[in-house]
């Protein structure tokens, strides 16, 4: 995956996506909180999909495409999805190998041939800004293949940081004119719990594979402990990140959640 050159050329959106790659991806010294916690979501992500082994993977709202990216240089074939054209504009810049099939536009509007055909559908911190997470899911689900797997990832309602409802206690998403398929952290109006997010899966014919919490408070850097990721290296908090997951305490200090659902096979 290529690191590339910022130009005057470029818009508003390709600068944002460069200027979260300079921070997240490529330059560790700017904020070692967010490097650390973003390599550690990386490679999080990788592991978990490798032990799937999937060969075709469509992932709807992929940003800049730096898990795309890599999976396709892994020989994945990649259908990604994303509803900024800036960022799949940038995404370009940085490919360097592999398969990937590019798709502007809103995943509610998009039309793909392969329904149902991937091995495996995911979708990474969106589902939080979509108006009808109910129906993005039941639309994911479509184009999975039976026996494979739907992926999501969104933020934990019950982190001891977050402020916001849950996705019940929200109500009706219509009465928020400006919420529709919001694009970034701060059109966050609530979070799911787990229960929530897990039933949008089984309420549409998927079986519950997997659950779990993830970047705990430690590895997050929260209540000023992105100091200590200034003077240690990042190998320490994956070794301490673990130590947050406490019995009934582990919903609490991770301020994030992955859930992965299986399509029974027919």
């Amino acid at each position: 995956m290529k690191q590339v050159v910022p130009n005057s050329a470029w818009s508003d959106e390709m600068r944002y996506a460069f200027e979260h790659d300079r921070i997240e991806w490529w330059e560790p010294e700017l904020m070692p909180h967010r490097y650390n916690l973003y390599h550690d979501y990386i490679e999080m992500l990788l592991k978990l999909i490798g032990l799937l082994n999937p060969q075709r993977v469509l992932n709807v709202g992929c940003a800049q495409a730096t898990l795309d990216l890599l999976l396709a240089e892994q020989g994945v074939m990649m259908t990604s999805v994303e509803i900024r054209p800036g960022f799949l504009d940038y995404a370009k810049l940085r490919y360097e190998r592999g398969t990937i099939r590019w798709v502007p536009g809103d995943f509610f509007d998009v039309r793909l041939d392969e329904e149902p055909g991937f091995d495996l559908v995911m979708s990474h911190h969106a589902i939080e800004h979509v108006a009808e997470p109910s129906r993005f899911v039941e639309l994911m689900a479509k184009y999975v293949r039976p026996g494979g797997h739907l992926l999501l990832t969104s933020p934990n309602h019950r982190y001891i940081r977050s402020r916001l409802p849950s996705f019940t206690e929200v109500g009706d998403l219509s009465q928020y004119s400006n919420f529709a398929n919001s694009c970034d952290g701060q059109d966050h109006i609530f979070a799911f719990t787990r229960e929530e997010l897990c039933c949008l899966g089984t309420s549409h014919g998927l079986k519950l594979e997997q659950h779990f919490y993830y970047e705990s408070f430690l590895l997050a850097g929260h209540v000023k402990l992105w100091r200590l990721h200034q003077v240690l290296p990042g190998w320490t908090f994956k070794i301490l990140n673990p130590l947050a997951a406490l019995p009934l305490l582990d919903s609490a200090l991770f301020q994030n959640q992955c859930v992965l659902f299986v399509k029974p096979s027919e």
